[in-house]
């Protein structure tokens, strides 16, 4: 964890350094996206009532935030987010087709579908 961290840190600071040199500013609106993100996902998990609920949406919106930035170095979201979406979403397919009831498969899948469109939107923005 604290390799991980200390690479992390050299990435980071290779980002503010390439931000304050005179090359044109691709990474600063990749980053500026992620960062407003950031900030609407917050506002989102201090609207839940739950302390332990607010705490563990902070820390996905951590990690998210992380994996948007890391993905700026490619002048996009970060190259895993939608396989990541898709991952999750043949996960809860898979678990859907374990559901005796057809009607329970259906709702299921339509829930799963629902999921990837939202895991897309909220984790895999798109530059403008």
């Amino acid at each position: 964890m604290k390799l991980s961290l200390f690479f992390f840190a050299i990435a980071t600071a290779g980002t503010i350094a390439e931000s304050k040199s005179n090359r044109p500013q691709v990474r600063g609106a990749c980053e500026d996206r992620c960062d407003a993100a950031r900030q609407e996902q917050l506002k989102r998990c201090e609207s839940l009532e739950d302390e332990e609920e607010q705490e563990r949406c902070r820390r996905h919106v951590g990690q998210n935030h992380r994996e948007c930035l890391n993905g700026c170095s490619g002048g996009g979201p970060e190259p895993d987010c939608k396989s990541r979406c898709e991952q999750k979403h043949h996960e809860e397919m898979r678990k859907c087709q374990t559901l005796e009831n057809e009607q329970e498969q259906e709702r299921c899948a339509h829930q799963a579908q629902m999921n990837f469109h939202n895991c897309m939107e909220e984790n895999c923005q798109r530059p403008e």
